[in-house]
């Protein structure tokens, strides 16, 4: 894949979290990526395997060209996600247009896998000098991707990351807005008996003189969806750094929002990510003001959690949240990986994506 070095960036910051970047110098989307975890160790799998999605984008792989009814026609056993469904408020004149389509299957409405096809515009991001794909009238974009080792885990993966960027634009249409972080900021005092491992993160941080604000971002369907803002009350150099998770279990998904929120410090610290501008220290002065005065009222108890298995459990378990809430179109394709990885890109149709994670 072309990575050259994988740096260890905890010690530039105070959390003891650690946090990893991996390096690919010849990268086309971006040539550096993170992870994070308990460890060195977790650090940079997170980074290589983040590493892994974003190769595999730029590994585009041909199929069938045409318009959406030539397709549906031409394969009327496949469900076919268009460019306009994957766009909301779309030009519906974005049908008629000729596209690559990549082979996928679909996952959701309790019917087992089934073939699809979907755009591959939404699915691969192609360096100069590619195929062509068609149009792009649709913006290409590393949401939805997961790799793991285990495919289920990799699925999983990249279902629960769709999942918390519509949640996010859900629940904070407006971003953190008093009205909205008065009704959402999660009593720490709730967290020891529900959230034991969070409690401990939580505790850990403000030893080390961070102030911790935790928020349920959850908006009607059955996953535990959280953010955490991390707020350094001597300013410099990163006010406020934010984190986002997704999980089944809700300690697990406070407890993710926590460690991203660290690396989200840590990689502005850095300053090698290239889609990551040097934050604002004035701009972050009002939320963390906000913080600070309001109290927080709800229970982590009412997050929603839930304990599987295994990764394909809980994948079951999803696609059956998201069928009872009507959301059945889901769709997974495989993407070229090294040997043992599975790298794949997960689409639902009427999934909406945050501003706060634009």
């Amino acid at each position: 894949m072309g990575v050259t070095r994988v740096a260890r960036l905890t010690g530039l910051d105070r959390t003891g979290v650690e946090v990893a970047s991996a390096v690919r110098p010849a990268g086309h989307v971006l040539q550096v990526t993170n992870g994070k975890g308990a460890t060195f160790e977790e650090a940079a799998r997170g980074a290589l395997l983040e590493a892994v999605e974003l190769w595999a984008a730029e590994q585009p792989v041909p199929g069938p060209s045409g318009a959406v009814d030539a397709l549906r026609a031409a394969a009327p056993d496949a469900e076919v996600v268009s460019l306009a469904d994957l766009a909301p408020g779309a030009d519906p004149s974005w049908d008629s247009l000729v596209v690559s389509w990549r082979e996928a299957e679909a996952l959701g409405g309790g019917r087992g896998a089934r073939r699809a096809l979907v755009p591959a515009v939404a699915v691969s991001c192609p360096p100069p000098g590619a195929p062509p794909l068609g149009p792009a009238v649709l913006s290409w974009s590393s949401n939805g991707m997961g790799a793991h080792p285990n495919r289920d885990a990799a699925l999983l993966h990249a279902l629960l990351e769709a999942i918390e960027r519509d949640q996010l634009a859900r629940a904070l249409p407006e971003g953190f807005t008093e009205t909205a972080l008065a009704a959402r900021l999660v009593d720490p005092a709730s967290l020891a008996a529900v959230a034991p491992r969070t409690a401990a993160a939580r505790a850990e941080l403000v030893r080390r003189g961070f102030a911790v604000h935790l928020v349920d971002c959850g908006a009607k369907l059955e996953v535990a969806v959280a953010a955490a803002l991390l707020v350094d009350p001597h300013g410099a150099p990163v006010p406020v750094a934010a984190g986002y998770a997704c999980r089944l279990d809700r300690d697990a998904a406070l407890a993710a929002a926590l460690l991203e929120a660290c690396q989200s410090r840590a990689t502005e610290i850095h300053g090698a990510r290239e889609d990551v501008l040097h934050g604002d220290r004035d701009a972050a002065a009002p939320l963390a003001a906000l913080c600070a005065v309001i109290r927080p009222r709800r229970s982590a108890r009412a997050m929603p959690s839930a304990q599987v298995p295994s990764p394909a459990a809980g994948l079951r378990r999803v696609l059956r949240h998201l069928d009872a809430a009507g959301l059945s179109r889901v769709v997974a394709a495989d993407l070229p990986a090294p040997p043992g990885v599975h790298a794949v890109k997960v689409l639902v149709p009427g999934f909406l994506v945050s501003e706060l994670l634009q």
